[in-house]
């Protein structure tokens, strides 16, 4: 859950009870194999509540793949929200958007790349003097 975005404490407490809720129902109610590896990293509620951004990250060889299971996300959320509603006493469910988050991917290639000049560094020839 990201703090000091300028959340507030209702927001933030919102923000933990979906991440909880919706790890839960994506682990023990979701069966779509489609899903694979998904972990939450994130939600956002909107200030009035009504709407979620929930960041997920997952496990999968290409964007493009990737991208797939976060679509497939998307098409459950009504369900999802649904779930959340028998299991919540809130108001109002919010609207739940499912969004890629790259983080880890584009911490990897990061890496990745200082790994390489690191050994090409190492491997060139250098100079006494």
């Amino acid at each position: 859950m990201s703090l000091g975005r300028g959340m507030t404490v209702r927001q933030q407490q919102v923000g933990k009870v979906l991440m909880a809720e919706i790890s839960d129902i994506l682990r023990t109610r979701m069966r779509d194999p489609r899903l694979g590896f998904v972990t939450l990293i994130d939600a956002e509620p909107s200030r009035d509540l009504r709407h979620a951004r929930i960041h997920v990250s997952v496990l999968r060889d290409t964007l493009d793949e990737q991208e797939a299971v976060v679509d497939v996300l998307q098409g459950a959320a009504g369900h999802i929200r649904t779930l959340l509603g028998q299991r919540l006493d809130m108001r109002c469910i919010p609207e739940l958007v499912f969004l890629l988050d790259t983080t880890a991917a584009e911490a990897a290639r990061v890496e990745r790349i200082l790994s390489e000049i690191a050994r090409s560094h190492d491997s060139a020839p250098r100079g006494d003097g």
